[in-house]
């Protein structure tokens, strides 16, 4: 059994990037987890998209499991969520520099592209011993000032990224509901699975197991558990 959600925040802080991605993590690995997201935006020539689905503490089971995530810990980010999927084609396009899982490692954390089974691009966790250990590792990396890895693997693919921004912001103005089959229910989905740990498929067809995810959803959000997404349940899962 693990600690409490309580206990967990209150050894939470907010990591800010320097181009002002915000992620709540451990006091204790803050700074690595900015040296790393900087180091991830220098090796794609870009910002992390702020509307791509960036995400840090997050209180809820590995997904399928009964046990704790490193999110519910403080210890895992998830960098453009909704562009980097956790899949077992290891293939699969994604938006992360090839070099991350040397970016990871030389910050304490291990990067879910390079994990043996499924692969899960989008996420990055603190691997490096008890959270304590990661005053060692700042101090051990002189501030982590550290020069950038060259560029490695394909190029991202920044107009996918716009596209992605523009469909989230035409979607938050409309309703999803039973029935619908779309690109905006698949969205949704795609953010319940992967920033909420509900084990729903983003198919874009929007059935009773979507429809029971968006009311647990709604529920722990404090919002009216209709199980139709609207201008506040788009807004909470954006946030």
């Amino acid at each position: 059994m693990g600690p409490s959600e309580g206990a967990v925040r209150g050894n939470l802080t907010t990591a800010v990037t320097r181009s002002g991605i915000r992620l709540p993590v451990r006091r204790e690995v803050s700074s690595l987890v900015i040296a790393l997201v900087n180091e991830v935006e220098d090796n794609l020539g870009r910002p992390v998209n702020p509307s791509a689905g960036n995400w840090g503490f997050c209180y809820r089971n590995i997904r399928g499991g009964n046990s704790l995530s490193a999110h519910a810990y403080g210890l895992a980010i998830d960098l453009e969520a909704s562009v980097n999927p956790m899949t077992k084609n290891k293939g699969a396009a994604h938006t992360m520099p090839g070099s991350s899982a040397a970016i990871a490692a030389g910050y304490g954390f291990e990067w879910g592209g390079a994990w043996n089974n499924t692969v899960d691009f989008m996420h990055f966790q603190w691997k490096a011993g008890p959270p304590g250990d990661a005053n060692d590792r700042v101090s051990d990396l002189g501030g982590v000032q550290r020069p950038a890895v060259a560029p490695s693997g394909p190029p991202a693919d920044g107009n996918a990224l716009v596209r992605l921004a523009q469909a989230m912001d035409r979607c938050a103005t409309g309703v999803q509901k039973q029935g619908e089959r779309n690109d905006c229910t698949k969205l949704a989905q795609a953010i319940l699975a992967n920033k909420y740990g509900f084990q729903i498929a983003a198919d874009g067809i929007f059935g009773p197991a979507t429809k029971n995810a968006v009311v647990a959803f709604q529920k722990s959000k404090g919002l009216g558990a209709d199980g139709i997404i609207g201008k506040n349940t788009w807004a909470a899962l954006r946030s």
